[in-house]
């Protein structure tokens, strides 16, 4: 079974620290099985790379940080 995915924002508007760097909003960069690698970008600058891990919930694809949960997409299942 094979999974096709539907991105329907690519920017995350999500203020946090990523180790010494603090960010402001989240851009998608790619994705690789479950796992997305978003940059985190404050004030127009690139300042690192945030591995999150998606959640498959009844169609959407989820995004945690702490008790905030974004929906970023959806999801079907296709036969391969």
């Amino acid at each position: 079974m094979t999974i096709k995915l539907n991105i329907h924002t690519w920017t995350i508007n999500q203020s946090g620290k990523q180790d010494q760097w603090e960010y402001d909003t989240l851009f998608i960069r790619e994705s690789k099985g479950k796992r997305l690698y978003l940059t985190a970008i404050k004030n127009g600058i690139n300042m690192t790379t945030v591995i999150k891990t998606m959640k498959l919930e009844e169609g959407k694809i989820i995004l945690s940080f702490g008790k905030n949960k974004i929906e970023i997409g959806t999801y079907e299942e296709v036969a391969a």
